[in-house]
């Protein structure tokens, strides 16, 4: 058995005193004169890791060992190489296995929107390495997306989104989107899209007409396929819920509350916004990279089956980062929803 000394650890030097500190068990630190014989015992440790007789023979080994400064896993001992993502995955979870985050990786995910939080967000998906994401989207690169995303770039105007950015994550990460021109907003397309990518997970991250939620919603249940919507309205960031047919509720609680709300006039079935190409809906780059990253979050450890650190869940999160207040609604149906009461 070798054992490798973990790369999270912080290593420090004040007077003549070496001190350690394990950052995910807050009240775990060790200290060692500094001396050369310390420093190299330690350094041997860094580079070749240590084997079981080495532990049982050495004192400074065998304390830090005894206290879990060390484990048995060797996949972050080149650190020029180190995939950092991972390497906090492994400081959040030591016993996760490659394997596991491999398998993660592989999910089949469909994305609607490419738009400034779905391109940030598919990006996002893609710099990780997730390895099978489909996109669904019908516009293109304006000035406007330029100026408010990273993704897009001045020679990108008037180019398809899905293309703009099919052609950087090929470029960056080796990864080739399957990408889809045009809306499939209706319930019959959304239908056809399922069918055709047969997605394990679904992404709504665009803004059509709000019947579309509903539809979107209910194919979900029926497919038993889990998903989870995004956006922003102006100040405020809106994060999920993560819908998961069978355990949690469905958007139809939302659309309840909403009528409750507001009146009947106001469902997702009845509203459809007027004058769309004469209104611009406001938006700036915190709010987008806010939303992409924190629903990436959800979506990473919702996938790594990590769902202590999941917190979406049948739950829609908000969000203003102008006040950094936030709060929360739970998805809750009643008995009479036709969509998720086989539950």
């Amino acid at each position: 058995m070798r054992y490798y000394f973990k790369k999270f650890i912080t290593v420090c030097k004040s007077k003549n005193k070496i001190y350690l500190y394990n950052g995910n068990k807050k009240n775990t630190s060790l200290s060692f004169e500094y001396n050369n014989d310390n420093i190299e015992t330690i350094s041997r440790l860094l580079l070749n890791g240590v084997d079981s007789n080495g532990v049982i023979n050495n004192p400074i080994y065998k304390e830090l060992f005894d206290n879990k400064f060390l484990y048995e896993d060797s996949r972050f001992q080149e650190t020029k190489n180190i995939n950092r993502n991972e390497l906090f995955l492994n400081y959040l979870y030591e016993d996760i296995t490659k394997n596991e985050i491999d398998k993660a990786k592989e999910t089949k995910i469909l994305i609607y929107g490419a738009g400034a939080g779905g391109s940030t967000l598919i990006y996002l998906l893609a710099q990780f390495g997730f390895k099978n994401i489909s996109i669904i989207d019908y516009d293109k690169v304006e000035v406007s997306d330029v100026h408010r995303t990273m993704n897009f770039l001045k020679e990108d105007i008037s180019k398809s989104k899905i293309l703009a950015l099919k052609e950087k994550i090929k470029d960056n990460f080796s990864i080739e989107l399957n990408i889809f021109e045009g809306k499939y907003s209706e319930k019959i397309e959304i239908k056809k899209m399922i069918d055709i990518v047969k997605p394990d997970f679904i992404i709504n991250v665009c803004d059509p007409k709000p019947s579309f939620k509903l539809d979107l919603n209910e194919l979900c249940f029926e497919y038993e396929i889990p998903y989870i919507s995004a956006s922003y309205s102006y100040e405020l960031i809106s994060i999920g819920p993560i819908y998961v047919p069978l355990i949690t509720a469905c958007e139809n609680s939302f659309d309840l509350l909403v009528q409750k709300t507001y009146g009947e006039d106001y469902s997702f079935k009845n509203i459809e916004r007027l004058f769309t190409d004469q209104l611009v809906h406001p938006s700036n780059t915190f709010n987008i990279n806010l939303l992409a990253s924190l629903t990436f979050k959800e979506i990473l450890f919702f996938l790594l089956k990590k769902f202590d650190n999941c917190q979406a869940i049948g739950q829609r999160i908000y969000f203003n980062p102008l006040t950094y207040d936030v709060f929360s609604r739970k998805a809750d149906c009643d008995i009479t929803c036709n969509t998720c009461n086989k539950r």
